[in-house]
């Protein structure tokens, strides 16, 4: 039989999520094992999440490829909803969208323990799909009424409710929430 693992993981609940289903998916997360060390609503900076969703060329041109696959399968003009219209500068305006909407209001910071075997795997099935139009039914992402079309055609970032750090950013990703704990 395999050891269990204990793992840190960050959680941060997106800004203009109600208290109501704050409370669902702290619930959710329990329920599942997280153990909450901290819960703390802050209000971070722009530059801040600038640097949290900071990207490598090389991911900011995939997410730029993506988006322009995405804008032609469902006939969106992507010189009406990006500034420039090479893969590598969509993909840093995504992220820019998506830090401006981190520092728009507040979010809560969910750090939390979990004891169990694949506790990133597990962190991952819960929270769903990036694009909540395409999360599994029940996980945390699902509950979100946003879709990929309306953010695009809005010009903002998704509003999937909730981030949850992977492990290979998880240590970035808390030296620059860590002040605000």
């Amino acid at each position: 039989m395999g050891k269990n693992n204990i793992s840190l993981e960050l959680f941060i609940i997106k800004p203009g999520v109600s208290e109501k289903l704050k409370d669902r998916i702290i619930f959710t997360l329990e329920n599942n094992g997280f153990d909450i060390l901290v819960n703390k609503d802050v209000k971070f900076s722009f530059e801040d999440m600038k640097n949290f969703y900071s990207k490598k060329k090389d991911e900011l041109i995939e997410i730029g490829k993506k988006t322009i696959e995405f804008a032609k399968t469902n006939n969106i003009d992507i010189k009406k909803h990006f500034t420039k219209t090479t893969p590598y500068e969509i993909g840093k305006e995504i992220m820019e969208r998506q830090a401006r909407y981190m520092a728009s209001g507040k979010s809560t910071i969910l750090l939390t323990l979990r004891e169990g075997k694949n506790n990133y795997e597990v962190a991952k099935k819960i929270v769903g799909s990036t694009y909540p139009e395409k999360a599994e039914k029940g996980t945390i992402r699902s509950w979100s009424n946003d879709t990929l079309y309306k953010a695009t055609v809005e010009n903002r970032a998704i509003r999937n409710l909730i981030h949850s750090s992977d492990k290979e950013n998880l240590a970035r990703e808390f030296e620059i929430v860590n002040k605000y704990i």
